[in-house]
């Protein structure tokens, strides 16, 4: 039976490429999406199936906010056409999705950690929802430790925070885009915003 030498093993829970995902030029993937300078968008990626979907694009079509949203449907062919009918904007599995993130201000999404990792690692905020399983669990108390990264348990729970991800936006800079508010403010700390 043969063992690797202690000196041999490295230890990288979350191996993505950094540099890759914070070096985007946004201007360049908004436009790519046909996004305004001005724009308030949040990516949404829910990766669940039927009604749990369909309550989620319900919710957010009558929450009221200056955000704009752009569901990542993925294969998922019936959200893609419930988000549609909503009125939202939607993407299928073909989607550039380091573009759309880079040209987002926020991220909704299961709690998927190397996707999760990729957002923070653009500096965008990124609210977990529906962690269901113990994996899934685990990954939202493991990357929650970073503060970019929130959980929302409940439909409620994630307006208030899109409510407070929306006027601390505002309040930091006017019509600055959020990702470029929180790189210039050394003190950030956003679990103070939301709690």
């Amino acid at each position: 039976r043969k063992s690797v030498l202690a000196d041999r093993i490295e230890v990288n829970p979350l191996p993505i490429g950094e540099e890759y995902f914070s070096t985007r030029d946004e201007g360049a993937d908004r436009e790519k999406f046909g996004f305004s300078s001005t724009s308030r968008v949040i990516a949404v990626k829910p990766s669940v199936p039927g009604e749990e979907a369909n309550e989620l694009v319900d919710y957010l079509k009558v929450h009221e906010t200056e955000f704009e949203y752009a569901f990542i449907c993925e294969t998922n062919r019936q959200l893609y056409e419930y988000a549609s009918e909503k009125g939202f904007a939607v993407f299928n599995e073909c989607v550039d999705m380091p573009a759309l993130i880079s040209a987002s201000e926020a991220v909704i999404c299961r709690p998927d950690s190397v996707f999760m990792k990729e957002c923070a690692a653009m500096k965008k905020i990124v609210v977990s929802i529906n962690a269901s399983s113990k994996a899934e669990k685990s990954n939202v108390e493991y990357l929650t430790a970073d503060s970019r990264i929130i959980y929302a348990d409940t439909l409620p729970k994630l307006g208030e925070i899109i409510d407070k991800i929306e006027a601390y936006t505002i309040s930091m800079k006017g019509e600055t885009k959020p990702d470029t508010a929180l790189e210039n403010d050394e003190n950030y700390d956003f679990e103070t915003v939301i709690t």
